[in-house]
């Protein structure tokens, strides 16, 4: 197995490296969108799964996705105080 060393890729442009926002397609959204997908289907297939456990699950995916987008945010502002890139 040979390995490559950092000098061997090129730098990323500093607009990359810098965004202000993260990117909008990332994994916990598209998690996110998906879930809220498939509770709103089954809420409209079975009259067992109602409005409230819609938004029940709404409440806690949410909470979940803001949990992960700070401390993914939280990581890279660590990264930026420490150097490492």
């Amino acid at each position: 197995m040979t390995t490559v060393s950092p000098a061997e890729h090129p730098p990323r442009p500093a607009f990359v490296r810098r965004l202000p926002v993260p990117v909008p397609w990332n994994a916990e959204l598209v998690f996110y969108l998906l879930v809220e997908l498939v509770v709103a289907i089954m809420c409209l297939a079975y009259q067992s799964v109602n409005a409230v456990d819609f938004f029940e699950v709404t409440k806690w995916t949410s909470a979940a996705y803001l949990v992960a987008r700070g401390i993914t945010k939280a990581g890279r502002v660590m990264d930026e105080r420490s150097g490492a890139e």
